[in-house]
């Protein structure tokens, strides 16, 4: 981050091909680091057959000058998150 303070974050991806009971994970990473317990999402779909699941995570934190956010994606199934349909945005709040 460019500046210490306190920022918004936003992220989602489309993981695609699951299967009854596949389970994903989105999770932001601080410097290298998963912030955990706090900021991941879990999703697990629940329907016969195949289908697309579109997962989202949020987080308000405090950043110091020099942190990096990463994004990471994570599934049990043998399907690949969906080029060009993911994002990671954010912004200062204070």
């Amino acid at each position: 981050m460019p500046t210490t303070g306190k920022y918004m974050l936003n992220a989602g991806a489309n993981f695609t091909g699951l299967t009854d009971q596949d389970d994903v994970r989105l999770a932001f990473y601080n410097n290298g680091s998963i912030i955990y317990p706090f900021v991941t999402a879990r999703s697990k779909q629940h329907a016969s057959g195949t289908a697309d699941l579109y997962s989202t995570i949020s987080a308000y934190l405090a950043l110091s000058s020099g942190d990096y956010i990463e994004l990471y994606a994570y599934s049990n199934a043998t399907n690949t998150v969906s080029s060009g349909q993911q994002y990671l945005s954010g912004f200062q709040v204070s």
